[in-house]
């Protein structure tokens, strides 16, 4: 059974129609679990009997097929949610927005054509539309909104019209069948994480409108070999497959499938976060002498990289910037570096020596642990802090010694260090030293 109520909406200049299936007795009969959205209630004097909007409350997942009448003008935010056997709607002329998880977990849905009244596609429409396998924007829509069609794991291709202005955070996320992506000129901003983890996707070329690119738009793009950027556009450039600031001073993401050696151009100042994440088969890179920024996780996760030298002027490495380099062997660290962040090189667990330079006066959370192969390090005069676990698990370290200016360690400093001696050349029982900052007992010598 179906059974219907309204709601008037002054700003619709309508009724709101509430639906809902339901096993009890109601005012229309379910017909092969097909409903149809009445146009009008009461007698429409003025306008106001029509019905502009409507929600589905209750039964929404015994529902596979809707009429929707010319007097709706938009599909209300999560009007359709969670219909999962809904197969296929037709969405009349008549309306101009999809709103936020309009389409949210129809995850029967196969097919569906939006004309060309519609103006906007809000957050989360079709999220979760997991058989979604085709759909054409047409001309008309101006944005897709974050996480959009996050999730459609179904979809192969599709094409973002030269209406298409901004093209939100999320927006195909976890497409991962997507195959093929063209983007017409007229797009201005692709947010962040926009492609992420699009398994399928090889190739992309940004378009010349692009004026703002938000962070990590392709990571987890397992099979992307280039990002290719229009020669005529102000902002960006591409080197070799590679996505640059216009200028190339900013490398900002490296595709996942670059393998062997990357030599960065002379112009580059600074890896944006997550630039190299994950390129599993990125070996060796070149720096450049001018050099100064390594950003976040620069680095996090390149497996086979196996050594890297820091020039000169290369003042600051970023949290968890070569987290889970596993056959990251050798690193040298420029002297003029003054910040290394917390788990820069955790889980470097081929790592055998570092050498601390002398600007570093704080060791973060975090920033050596798990490097199991750790033998020698070297913390200069000048380290005041040395935080929570900085050290925990570098289990073939055998000997540290703690310089006098060291005034804090922190919980765990040193876990699971188990071949470990440490001297200390700070003065003895610190007051404001974690109780635990060594707590397998290492043995310890004081040199005061």
């Amino acid at each position: 059974m179906v059974k219907y109520s309204y709601v008037f909406n002054k700003k619709l200049g309508g009724y709101i129609c509430n639906v809902f299936v339901t096993e009890k007795a109601g005012d229309v009969e379910l017909d092969n679990n097909s409903i149809m959205i009445p146009e009008s209630f009461g007698n429409g004097l003025d306008g106001k009997g029509l019905v502009k909007a409507f929600y589905l409350k209750e039964g929404q997942e015994k529902i596979t097929s809707i009429a929707i009448p010319n007097s709706v003008t938009s599909i209300g935010d999560y009007a359709f949610a969670e219909c999962t056997s809904l197969t296929s709607i037709a969405i009349p002329n008549s309306v101009t927005s999809i709103g936020v998880g309009a389409f949210s977990g129809c995850t029967s849905l196969t097919s569906i054509a939006i004309p060309n009244s519609v103006t906007i596609i809000d957050n989360l429409a079709f999220i979760g539309c997991k058989s979604l396998s085709s759909i054409v924007i047409p001309n008309s829509i101006t944005s897709i909104g974050n996480d959009a069609f996050n999730s459609c794991l179904s979809l192969s291709s599709i094409i973002i019209p030269d209406s298409v202005a901004y093209i939100g955070e999320g927006a195909f996320r976890t497409c991962s069948a997507l195959k093929s992506v063209e983007i017409h000129n007229g797009v201005t901003c692709i947010d962040d994480c926009a492609f992420e983890n699009c398994l399928s996707l090889t190739s992309i070329i940004i378009p010349n409108s692009v004026v703002s690119i938000g962070y990590h738009l392709f990571k987890g793009c397992s099979s992307l070999a280039s990002i290719d950027v229009s020669p005529d556009n102000l902002k960006f450039s591409s080197f070799d497959g590679v996505l640059f600031d216009k200028e190339k001073t900013e490398l900002i993401e490296c595709p996942c499938t670059k393998s062997g050696h990357f030599e960065i151009p002379n112009s580059t100042t600074i890896i944006c976060s997550e630039a190299f994440s994950r390129c599993s088969s990125l070996t060796s890179i070149g720096i450049p002498n001018n050099f100064v920024i390594i950003k976040m996780a620069a680095f996090y996760g390149c497996s086979s990289l196996s050594s890297i030298v820091m020039p000169k002027g290369a003042a600051s490495i970023g949290g968890f910037a070569f987290e889970g380099c596993s056959s990251l062997t050798s690193v040298k660290i420029s002297d003029s570096a003054t910040f290394i962040g917390a788990g820069a090189f955790c889980g470097c667990s081929s790592l055998v020596s570092i050498i601390i330079p002398k600007g570093i006066t704080s060791i973060f959370e975090g920033t050596f642990s798990d490097c199991s192969s750790l033998t020698s390090v070297t913390i200069p005069e000048g380290v005041v802090s040395i935080d929570n676990f900085a050290f925990d698990g570098c289990s073939s370290l055998t000997s540290i010694t703690i310089p006098n200016s060291v005034s804090f360690i922190g919980y765990h400093s040193f876990s699971n260090c188990s071949s470990l001696t440490i001297l200390c050349k700070a003065k003895k029982d610190q007051e404001i030293w974690d109780g635990e900052w060594n707590p397998d007992h290492r043995p310890l010598k004081w040199e005061v």
